[in-house]
C-alpha cells in the first residue's frame, strides 16, 4: 500500500514529535533537578512526572521501530 505525499509528511511530523519527546523529557528533568530548591513539591513532582512520561513515550517509539525494523532517525522520502 503506497502512502500519498500528504500522509508521508504527516508521518515525518509524527516521527519528529515522538523523537523529540526524549529530548524534551530529559531537558525538563534536568531543569527540575537544577531548580529543585526553588520549586514547591507539587511543581517538582509535576515536572518529574511529565519528564518521565515523555521519556517513556519516546523510548516506546524507538522500541516499536526496532521491532518493525524501521530506522526512526531516517526521514521518509517524499517521492511521487
Amino acid at each position: 500500500m503506497k502512502l500519498r505525499k500528504k500522509d508521508k509528511r504527516m508521518k515525518n511530523g509524527l516521527r519528529i514529535a515522538l523523537l523529540s519527546c526524549i529530548f524534551i523529557g530529559n531537558f525538563i528533568l534536568s531543569m527540575s533537578r537544577i531548580f529543585d530548591d526553588k520549586l514547591t513539591d507539587f511543581q517538582l513532582g509535576f515536572c518529574e512526572g511529565l519528564s518521565v512520561s515523555l521519556v517513556v513515550i519516546g523510548t516506546l517509539f524507538i522500541v516499536w521501530c526496532t521491532i518493525k525494523k524501521h530506522n526512526p532517525f531516517k526521514p521518509i522520502k517524499l517521492t511521487n
